[in-house]
This record gives C-alpha cells, structure tokens and sequence, in this order.
C-alpha cells in the first residue's frame, strides 16, 4: 500500500486510470497484489488523495465469486456522502508518506 501510494503521488495529474489487479504476472500498473484486494481501503486511500478518474478492477478466476460483493460495497461507498470516508488513521499514515516524499524531494 505505501508504494502505491508513493507511486500515485509521484505520478499525480498523470493518472488517469488506475488498473488494480491481483495477477501476480500482469503487465498494467499499480498496484499488484496476491489474493484478495481490499478494494474499500484502495477506495479510500484515492478519496483522500482526490482521485476521481477512472478504475479497472481484474479478477484472476479464482476470485471471480468476490466480484458482487466488492461492487456492493464500492458502490455504497461511492453513493454516500463521505459517510464511509477513511478513518483518521489512513489519512494520517497517507500525510506522513506524503511529508517523507516532499522532504526527500519528490
């Protein structure tokens, strides 16, 4: 997650879809994962970064049983008001990832 989220704001005003896949050997961008994808806590992290562009959520077959229930659960997110926006503690940890890069210079 840290890495995605460096990679995100080094790339800030140039992303313009984000490809989230849990495809170990997949050829599009950030981030990769094993497993199962918490797609609400990625949701939240672009929330608190103000990404409002576009997302591609990739299944590997195995996986295809969780697609329903992720789309409930982001579009309930997306339809409320902030009301399941990111905790004090995401936004926290996203500051301090962005302060060490500004301090470092990008």
């Amino acid at each position: 997650m840290r890495d995605f989220i460096r990679r995100f704001v080094e790339l800030s005003g140039y992303v313009k879809a984000i490809y989230f896949s849990n495809k170990k050997s997949g050829y599009f961008g950030l981030p990769i994962f094993d497993g199962s994808i918490d797609f609400l806590k990625l949701m939240k992290v672009l929330q608190v970064l103000r990404y409002d562009d576009n997302i591609v959520l990739h299944y590997l077959p195995s996986y295809y049983g969780r697609y329903g229930v992720d789309l409930e659960v982001l579009n309930s997110f997306i339809n409320s008001l902030g009301s399941g926006g990111a905790d004090k503690r995401l936004i926290k940890s996203i500051e301090k990832i962005v302060s060490e890069m500004l301090s470092q210079g990008g």
